[in-house]
């Protein structure tokens, strides 16, 4: 069936589509990937390859691996702070600042070794692709790439997930690799590389642009504060050049929590399968390939997703400086010379990336993710 009417988009309907998914950067935010990959199992869609920066390299190389997602979710009950994380104080005695990190990486990397099913990138199930930023020359790293793959899985992994300051850079072949997720957390731009027919990608920068950090005089809280910041940035970015109709851009709310938050883990893993489901069986571009049944419940239930923002400008406060209007993809705001700035308050095309409210300079916007 064609798309006059019917579930099935006339230019899919002759074969499977072929779908690229997403798995972006967050700390341990990043348990509502299990969530994901749980919900994609439970309606019935198969992904054919995975990108994955940071924690979506560490869960999505797990999964083309073939850790099961009942394994996933059985090692998220098990996962601890004291699984990634144990100072370096004796180097940090002897070193000071000249040490590169505040934590042992060789800890994170024995979890990845022991953990990882697969030893290489031939080993796969399925396609993998992670992402790392060479220190050495501030290119971008795609492993998994034709040429791409004698690095170890477990290597290429950390070096995606070494957040800087955090854990040593991964030092490769003459090269000093740290997170991809520092030039680009939501790797869009691969996903178009790799010709999808759909891209689902699942963005963990999502924040309450009305609350506020509160602030904590120490290495840790600076480190991980301007990483959460410049990562809202570059999906913003990476939104307006490479989003499209073919992008179901799932954004679970978790923006209340922090980058190494272990608690309530497994509630992270429900957030994710209950937002992906609620998305996916109701967007129009993966509704078809869902099972009948959870479709029906979903609609029965009352939780089918809305896709659209709701937009409200403060017009006491809007001082008519134009940025809204240079900053928004999708054309929700006018450059008025006085009054109102808004031009559509339920802007269904809004790639939800909160850029607008975010660069209002005196805070007069806000939307509303449904």
């Amino acid at each position: 069936m064609s798309d006059n009417g019917s579930r099935i988009p006339a230019e899919l309907s002759s074969r499977p589509p072929r779908i690229v998914l997403v798995l972006g950067g967050g700390g341990m935010k990043g348990m509502v990937h299990v969530g994901v990959l749980r919900a994609l199992g439970r309606l019935g869609i198969h992904v054919d390859e995975v990108i994955g920066t940071s924690i979506g390299a560490v869960i999505g190389a797990l999964y083309c691996s073939g850790m099961g997602v009942q394994e996933l979710d059985e090692l998220t009950q098990d996962l601890s702070r004291r699984d990634f994380f144990r100072l370096n104080v004796l180097k940090f005695l002897v070193k000071g600042y000249r040490h590169a990190s505040l934590y042992k990486g060789e800890l994170f990397m024995d979890f990845l070794e022991q953990r990882l099913p697969a030893k290489t990138f031939d080993d796969l199930d399925r396609p993998f692709f992670c992402n790392a930023l060479s220190l050495v020359d501030g290119s971008m790293r795609y492993f998994g790439l034709p040429g791409q793959k004698t690095i170890p899985l477990a290597k290429a992994v950390y070096a995606s997930a070494s957040l800087p300051g955090i854990f040593e850079p991964l030092e490769y072949e003459g090269d000093h690799l740290i997170d991809g997720g520092i030039a680009d957390s939501l790797p869009l731009r691969l996903a178009r590389a790799r010709r999808a027919d759909l891209i689902i990608a699942v963005d963990l920068s999502v924040r309450d642009y009305r609350a506020r950090a509160e602030f904590r005089p120490s290495l840790p809280f600076i480190l991980y504060r301007s990483f959460e910041v410049s990562q809202e940035a570059l999906v913003e970015q990476n939104l307006h050049a490479y989003g499209g109709p073919d992008l179901i851009h799932l954004k679970p709310p978790v923006g209340h929590l922090g980058l190494f938050n272990f608690e309530d883990l497994n509630e992270l893993v429900d957030l994710g399968e209950r937002k992906a489901i609620e998305v996916l069986a109701s967007h129009p571009r993966t509704r078809y390939l869902c099972s009948n049944e959870e479709v029906e419940r979903l609609r029965l239930a009352g939780r089918e997703a809305r896709n659209y923002v709701g937009v409200k400008v403060d017009t006491d406060a809007c001082i008519n400086c134009g940025i809204c209007h240079v900053t928004c993809a999708t054309n929700g705001f006018v450059a008025a010379e006085e009054g109102s700035v808004l031009l559509k308050a339920q802007n269904y095309e809004c790639p939800r990336d909160g850029g607008c409210v975010r660069n209002c300079p005196v805070g007069a916007i806000e939307i509303e993710f449904p």
